[in-house]
């Protein structure tokens, strides 16, 4: 059985012509933990990727402020901040 969380997407910013980042996302998970700067972006082959918080390390790498533990909890970040995306973006007829 697959628990479902309480996530909320509380600000979605639509980028211009920024390549293929689209937009960022603010979400608010269980009314208590706020993450922001999630990246939209769509490379061009149809898909939608959404990548959670990054800062550069020393090395120049990028790596991840927040790692989510259980896959249906990805997911389900995923479709929240997908709906709020697509909504925001068909509204604004952006492509």
């Amino acid at each position: 059985m697959t628990m479902q969380y309480r996530i909320n997407v509380i600000k979605m910013q639509l980028v211009g012509n920024m390549g293929s980042l689209k937009a960022f996302a603010d979400i608010v998970i269980l009314g208590f933990v706020l993450i922001k700067s999630c990246t939209v972006t769509e490379p061009g082959n149809g898909k939608i990727i959404i990548r959670l918080p990054q800062k550069q390390g020393r090395d120049g790498i990028w790596k991840p402020i927040v790692i989510p533990l259980q896959a249906d909890f990805d997911q389900q970040v995923y479709d929240a901040i997908v709906e709020a995306y697509t909504a925001a973006r068909d509204a604004s007829n952006y492509n």
